[in-house]
């Protein structure tokens, strides 16, 4: 799995991958604890080259991006 950090991503926000991407094809959000942000995860498949492509946000900004075979 291809995964990138905060670091390496670009200042996108959701709006700006909903402008590239379109439209999930799920959504999950998981909160590790109280006191921490919660993690958006957006899904996308690709029928075509057989990959997954995830997008995490959290507070609206990216934070994370991976890719993998499915």
């Amino acid at each position: 799995m291809n995964h990138k950090t905060a670091a390496n991503c670009p200042p996108f926000s959701r709006e700006d991958v909903l402008a590239v991407r379109g439209h999930p094809a799920t959504k999950k959000v998981e909160r590790n604890n109280g006191s921490s942000r919660p993690i958006e995860e957006w899904s996308y498949f690709s029928a075509d080259t057989g990959m997954k492509e995830c997008f995490f946000f959290s507070n609206n900004h990216l934070v994370g991006w991976s890719e993998a075979r499915m």
